[in-house]
């Protein structure tokens, strides 16, 4: 660059007035190319359903896993549809923990992290409330914990993992 400042300071002004219009036009040349490749990648409506957000990840207690909450456009039911993936640390491998099962959200591990505790909805129409279900890591289905009638806004584990204690909307 201090080179470049050098010759046009040694070169005559009809020079530099020459070199300045040659970088004008490669500058609009460069900014021109850019804006057309923008063009070429512009972010369209259809490419609201390749969004992912990875939210809320809880490492285990013993640090080898990471259970987190994936989150996706669904733009025929105009809502997002979210499940619970796990990580294997060492492998980077995920497995899908929750299936078609509405509003997943606030995964917590129990202390002994044989378990993982989380919010989800339950139930119909204007009976669907947030409750707590609990998803043993050996295997089988969620089991669903609490009867809020008005739902479950936080919860948290006890220490030895025999208890959650909860918050209702």
């Amino acid at each position: 660059m201090i080179n470049l400042l050098t010759l046009f300071v040694s070169l005559d002004s009809n020079k530099n007035t020459f070199y300045v219009k040659c970088l004008f036009v490669m500058l609009i040349l460069f900014v021109t190319a850019q804006l057309h490749i923008q063009a070429q990648n512009r972010f369209e409506l259809d490419d609201f359903d390749k969004l992912v957000s990875l939210t809320d990840p809880q490492i285990s207690p013993d640090g080898k896993f990471i259970v987190l909450v994936k989150s996706r456009p669904d733009l025929e039911e105009n809502k997002n549809k979210t499940e619970l993936q796990l990580i294997d640390v060492a492998t980077g491998t995920t497995r899908t923990l929750t299936y078609d099962r509405p509003s997943v959200g606030h995964p917590r591990w129990s202390p002994s992290g044989d378990r993982i505790a989380f919010v989800a909805k339950h139930g119909l129409g204007k009976d669907s409330h947030n409750q707590i279900f609990i998803l043993s890591m050996i295997g089988g289905d969620a089991m669903k914990v609490t009867n809020s009638t008005t739902g479950i806004q936080q919860f948290s584990w006890k220490p030895d993992g025999t208890v959650i204690a909860y918050v209702q909307e």
